[in-house]
């Protein structure tokens, strides 16, 4: 016989520890689902604080918690899937409203409130 001809045998032993085996791998996947849902569960949880925060104009805050949620999807289902859409959309604006108000620390006057002022002057001297 040449070792192409040689059939496998399988023991037993080797079909019990197969089992095993395949109980091990069953309870792992138990596990990574049971961690695939706590961390949807808390990327939700974060996606509703955020979106919160968007809206009472909590900004800082808001950005904080959708960049994680932001990371967590990603982390679930991928760079390009479409569950990023909308944690990206609101993370996005809550970024650019941070900005804006950032940038409103030092207010100046828009051209409009400038020339209602110059208005106001001019009537000011006709009157008199």
């Amino acid at each position: 016989m040449s070792t192409d001809e040689q059939t496998p045998v399988v023991s037993n032993d080797e079909g019990g520890a197969a089992a095993k085996e395949s109980t091990t791998t069953l309870g792992e996947t138990g596990v990574v689902d049971e961690m695939h849902a706590l961390k949807l569960l808390d990327a939700k949880e974060l996606y509703c604080y955020g979106s919160r925060n968007f809206l009472v104009k909590n900004y800082s805050d808001a950005a904080d918690q959708l960049s994680q949620v932001c990371a967590l999807y990603e982390e679930l289902y991928g760079e390009q899937s479409d569950e990023l859409g909308m944690p990206y959309l609101l993370y996005a604006k809550s970024l650019i409203a941070l900005a804006l108000d950032e940038n409103k620390v030092i207010d100046v006057p828009d051209e409009e409130e400038l020339d209602d002022d110059d208005d106001d002057d001019d009537e000011d001297e006709n009157t008199k």
